[in-house]
């Protein structure tokens, strides 16, 4: 009974920053897009900062 509740509990979780970045990247088509994503995250672009 407690594995149903920690499964339902687990959907409403609000993803991290990190995996919200990991997502990000994994999702580049490739090389070049990766380095474009990669370089916006390490700029701060990815998270509303300028």
């Amino acid at each position: 009974m407690f594995s149903n509740l920690q499964k339902f509990a687990a959907k409403f979780r609000v993803p991290s920053q990190h995996e919200l970045e990991m997502r990000y990247l994994n999702e580049s088509r490739d090389i070049y897009d990766l380095e474009y994503r990669s370089r916006q995250i390490d700029n701060g672009h990815f998270r509303g900062r300028r």
